[in-house]
């Protein structure tokens, strides 16, 4: 499966045209009743967040996308990520190829406009955060114990607002946990 990557800053002189590919992508997959178990709300959820976002292609045809979602003071890498069913992965693989190139896509582009740290996240499992620091060399990652809150403030009670992060400091003297919030794997327990 030969996947091309493109990644676009949402910036004013392109934010229409990326908007438009982004939704004219989301649309297609929705007629293919694709987005299941989600739908089209949820891929664009905080979409004015955005600070960049990726397309895999497939020759000229998208096949799936993320985004960079801007966080109090850096970025979430790979959020919301979609991928149409012919190209998903079930097993457990590490990154593609693909995926590396929108990783570091991403984290230039969100370097570049001034945040202070990128994280991905996960709700389950941070060990899987070992594999994918291993295909991301070319940065500092560091995979946190204590699960962030992700979501927004009054989601705080919902137990997938609150998830496992790796991240990378962009600027040496900023600290991730005075921008995020974090609790321990017991007070998410007692959720």
């Amino acid at each position: 499966m030969n996947l091309i990557t493109e990644t676009h800053a949402v910036i004013p002189q392109y934010t229409q045209e990326v908007m438009d590919m982004t939704m004219d992508f989301l649309y297609q997959e929705e007629d293919r009743d694709h987005l299941w178990p989600h739908n089209l709300e949820y891929y664009i959820r905080n979409i004015n967040d955005w600070m960049a976002v990726s397309f895999y292609k497939r020759g000229s045809e998208t096949v799936g996308f993320s985004c960079a979602q801007e966080y109090p003071g850096g970025a979430r890498l790979m959020s919301r990520l979609y991928k149409s069913p012919n190209i998903r992965n079930t097993s457990k693989i590490p990154l593609t190829t693909a995926s590396k190139n929108i990783v570091r896509a991403q984290y230039d582009m969100c370097n570049q406009m001034g945040a202070y740290y990128v994280f991905m996240s996960r709700e389950n499992n941070p060990k899987t955060f070992i594999n994918f620091s291993k295909g991301l060399d070319w940065c500092d990652w560091k995979i946190h114990e204590n699960m962030y809150l992700v979501g927004s403030m009054s989601s705080r009670q919902e137990s997938s607002s609150w998830q496992y992060i790796m991240s990378s400091k962009l600027e040496e003297n900023e600290n991730i946990d005075d921008y995020l919030e974090s609790i321990t794997e017991e007070e998410y327990n007692e959720l």
